[in-house]
């Protein structure tokens, strides 16, 4: 495995990840309470997949100092992240 590669397929990830997230942020601004919960559980799983592929990637191959400051900083709001 290749750092670029699995940096490019958490890079696509998180941006499939971000858009469910601009959804979700959409339907919260029409009124609605809750987005749907298909959709939040989506968005929860890429973004996991995205950060599991990354630090699997560190662990094995390494990663450069951007991509490792970019995963701690997914791991911080990871934990900060509202239940």
């Amino acid at each position: 495995m290749e750092p670029l590669h699995s940096m490019q397929t958490a890079a696509w990830l998180l941006g499939i990840g971000a858009a469910g997230g601009l959804l979700m942020a959409g339907v919260r601004f029409t009124g609605q309470s809750n987005p749907p919960t298909w959709l939040a559980m989506v968005h929860g799983l890429i973004g996991a997949a995205a950060l599991t592929l990354l630090i699997y990637a560190w662990w094995t191959v390494g990663l450069p100092a951007g991509a490792q400051l970019a995963v701690i900083l997914l791991l911080v709001a990871a934990a900060a992240a509202p239940r």
